[in-house]
């Protein structure tokens, strides 16, 4: 071997050695570089973009909100239920019906016997009543309407008395007319005509009168 060769030889294994030292020093950098790479793609993975105070959105709705309807009123001073409870059966509806009627008839909203069934009567005394109590309007007879009425004061409708009536005392009496006069239907006193009997006549006396059978013979006649 020549000088020349050796010095060949030795100057690739030199730069074999060098190529082999610098990958072996760059392969930590690498795979850092790696990890902060995938750290960096994970972390964007999960930003939130929060809008500035001007563009909020509105807060989410909570999820204890019942979402009753917030009308108080000065009398009633309760919240109104945004569920109405219905009887579930015909027994249970004439006995909610039966207590309404009641109520009503508390209330001074005359609706009625409270017999249970829901008729005319039952119905114009809740209209009255909703016309003093507005808020009370949409509501059919139910168990909630009850608790609802049962918060009122007695005598919410105004008193109404038919037209053979007066108010006394705050309630409905029966008109009085005076000594020889009467009430008509319309509320009226009248007074009343006297009657001028006729006088009956008197029959005539029939007199009967009784025929003769009468016979002749040989020239004369004989009755009997």
């Amino acid at each position: 071997m020549t000088y020349g060769v050796f010095l060949v030889q030795i100057l690739r294994t030199t730069i074999k050695s060098a190529f082999v030292c610098g990958l072996l020093a760059i392969a930590p950098l690498g795979a850092a570089y790696a990890q902060d790479a995938g750290a960096e793609d994970e972390v964007q993975e999960i930003i939130i973009v929060v809008p500035p105070p001007s563009e909020a959105q509105p807060p989410l709705p909570d999820p204890e909100d019942t979402g009753a309807v917030n009308l108080v009123t000065p009398d009633v001073g309760q919240t109104l239920p945004s569920l109405v409870l219905l009887p579930e059966n015909e027994e249970d509806e004439e006995q909610v019906y039966r207590s309404v009627q009641a109520e009503l008839n508390r209330l001074g909203c005359k609706a009625g016997k409270a017999d249970g069934k829901w008729g005319g009567n039952s119905e114009g005394a809740l209209n009255r009543l909703v016309a003093e109590r507005p808020e009370l309007a949409g509501y059919d007879p139910s168990t909630t309407l009850l608790d609802l009425l049962g918060e009122l004061p007695a005598n919410v409708c105004p008193l109404v008395c038919s037209a053979r009536e007066e108010i006394v005392g705050g309630a409905c009496q029966l008109k009085t007319c005076a000594s020889g006069q009467y009430l008509d239907s319309k509320g009226t006193c009248r007074t009343r005509q006297a009657t001028v009997k006729k006088a009956t006549p008197t029959p005539k006396a029939t007199t009967t009168v009784r025929k003769k059978k009468c016979v002749s013979y040989n020239g004369r006649s004989y009755c009997s």
